[in-house]
């Protein structure tokens, strides 16, 4: 809840290869069919897709990028 905080704003979890991913709306906007989560003054959309298996949101969801040596992002 605090990484929402901190952000300011919503959020999607959805799928991705390495499986469910939470990222900002403004990067994967919501779909009709998500799930809506109420999380303090924010929402979390869940896609159906992902809801039948979700437990839990977990902080292994959020994607981090990794910056190289010369400020080149890791692919």
């Amino acid at each position: 809840m605090d990484y929402i905080e901190k952000r300011n704003c919503d959020f999607r979890i959805c799928t991705s290869c390495g499986g469910p991913v939470l990222l900002p709306v403004r990067i994967k906007p919501p779909k009709k069919s998500d799930i809506l989560l109420q999380v303090a003054h924010h929402i979390i959309y869940i896609s159906i897709h992902q809801a039948r298996f979700l437990e839990e949101i977990r902080t292994d969801m959020i994607p981090f990028y990794d910056e190289g040596p010369e400020g080149q992002g890791e692919r």
